[in-house]
């Protein structure tokens, strides 16, 4: 009789090296562009992020303001920055790329915010320091993108009409071909941490990421 022996290697097994794990986006950008399709295109994750951000936010009014001329600038103010609206949006922003960065300008003519703009998390680049809780530990840069480039270099008489309410510094500081430093009483980020020390946010469709790649393989 011919005894035969069968030897077999050991496969060693690591989630992170893993064949569907090695799919994932190391790219910030990249792994955003993942999350708006399955947001716009997927029949399940779609509405379920349309559910989060129209039920969580609601209509309201203003309360508490004795003074009605004081009432009546803060009520300008919301109504032009369109905050119900954007609240909307921001939500939906906030649960899908797990981050949102509202930027409020300034109206000198006015005396108040009167845009309120959900910048593009793509390009924004934040700095934050773990030891220092206090306003202004955290910074906000904004990197232009080609549009807006396009925007403060065009001719077009339309848009020379409309960068009169944009910020100046804004368009000097894409004239300039550098980043836009956002001050923080402009500007702030609502973060959805993973941990504590995350500088940046995590999206709760990240939990069905792997799932969602299956469906597609």
């Amino acid at each position: 009789a011919v005894v035969r022996t069968l030897r077999t290697w050991l496969r060693r097994f690591a989630t992170l090296f893993s064949t569907s794990s090695i799919y994932f986006p190391q790219d910030r950008k990249v792994l955003n562009q993942w999350l708006r399709y399955y947001q716009r295109f997927h029949p399940v994750v779609g509405p379920v992020l349309d559910l989060h951000g129209e039920m969580i936010v609601s209509k309201f009014h203003l309360a508490g303001i004795k003074d009605p001329k004081i009432l009546r600038v803060f009520e300008e103010s919301v109504n032009k920055c369109d905050v119900y609206n954007r609240g909307v949006e921001m939500v939906k922003e906030f649960f899908n790329l797990g981050e949102v960065f509202p930027y409020l300008q300034w109206s000198e003519e006015e005396g108040y915010f009167d845009q309120l703009i959900v910048i593009n998390p793509d390009y924004v680049h934040m700095r934050s320091h773990p030891f220092v809780h206090r306003p202004g530990a955290v910074t906000f840069e904004i990197e232009p993108s080609q549009a807006l480039k396009d925007f403060v270099a065009s001719r077009d008489p339309m848009d020379q009409e409309l960068r009169r309410y944009v910020d100046p510094n804004i368009i000097n500081a894409v004239a300039a071909n550098s980043f836009i430093k956002a001050h923080p009483f402009n500007m702030s980020g609502l973060i959805r941490r993973a941990s504590p020390y995350d500088v940046r946010g995590t999206s709760v469709t990240l939990r069905a990421l792997k799932d969602l790649l299956y469906e597609d393989i």
